[in-house]
């Protein structure tokens, strides 16, 4: 991701095209620089990536999104998992 992420104000949890969560940002950290209550990261394996962190939107927002299906606004094909959007 590249500096355009600090422009960010929601990142949505999506799997199979469909929106599960929609979170806030509140500030970006490199990748594995947080900690983590449920797992072992291995640092090697996220240099130049990054993870935010935040909290779960608000109730009007995540109405908004979650169980909505987002594959209208990837190609076919598409192999990034990141997309921004100006709602």
């Amino acid at each position: 991701m590249g500096t355009r992420r600090l422009g960010a104000r929601y990142a949505c949890a999506v799997v199979e095209g469909i929106v599960l969560e929609v979170y806030t940002i509140i500030q970006w950290h490199p990748a594995g620089s947080t900690d983590y209550e449920t797992r072992i990261i291995d640092l090697s394996l996220y240099g130049g990536r990054f993870e935010f962190t935040g909290g779960v939107a608000t109730e009007s927002i995540r109405s908004e999104f979650v169980g909505r299906s987002v594959a209208l606004f990837f190609k076919m094909g598409a192999a990034n998992p990141i997309l921004y959007l100006n709602c």
